[in-house]
């Protein structure tokens, strides 16, 4: 895979942070950096297919009707 250089600016109590979990692991800076923009893309694609799987369902008339949903939350909690 071909690589491309970015700049990224970040403060320097983060950076510490970068560094010192880099060097607990025996990694670069530039692995762990990348290690956590993979995690946090991979979550948001997840999150986003939650949602639109979701949305989907709600879009089909895969539903519950609010005053079942009110019922069953009175029901279990009660009145506040």
């Amino acid at each position: 895979m071909t690589t491309k250089s970015i700049s990224l600016r970040t403060d320097e109590e983060t950076l510490k942070k970068i560094d010192e979990y880099a060097s607990a692991q025996d990694r670069s800076r530039n692995w762990w950096i990348n290690q956590a923009i993979e995690s946090a893309i991979a979550e948001e694609a997840a999150w986003d297919a939650e949602i639109r799987r979701r949305m989907k369902e709600a879009d089909d008339g895969n539903t519950i009707p609010h005053d079942r949903v009110m019922a069953e939350m009175l029901a279990k909690y009660g009145e506040s």
